[in-house]
């Protein structure tokens, strides 16, 4: 970053054919900028809070009652073995012909 020696105010660069001018956009000044150093101009945008978003992640983790896990394993239990009966009925059957 470079500075007007007038008004101190910032140099800005541009580009006039293939040299890079410093030029003060208060006074006018302008000088050669230094040979092998790049000069970037960046340009950060204002927000305001209407433009910012907050995100808020909530991670809970809801802990099984006992009787919650009672009643699930009981679900399940019954589950398993309607599936095993359902197996056995289906063995029972295979060698039945139908016609």
């Amino acid at each position: 970053m470079e500075f007007c020696p007038k008004c101190e105010a910032l140099l800005f660069p541009k580009k006039e054919g293939d040299k890079v001018i410093l030029f003060c956009k208060k006074c006018g000044f302008e000088t050669e900028a230094k040979e092998g150093v790049d000069y970037k101009l960046v340009v950060n945008i204002p927000h305001t809070e209407k433009d910012k978003i907050d995100v808020i992640k909530l991670s809970v983790k809801k802990r099984v009652s006992e009787e919650e896990r009672e009643a699930f394993e009981d679900y399940y239990r019954g589950l398993e073995e309607a599936g095993e009966e359902f197996e056995e009925e289906g063995e029972e059957s295979e060698g039945e012909d139908y016609e």
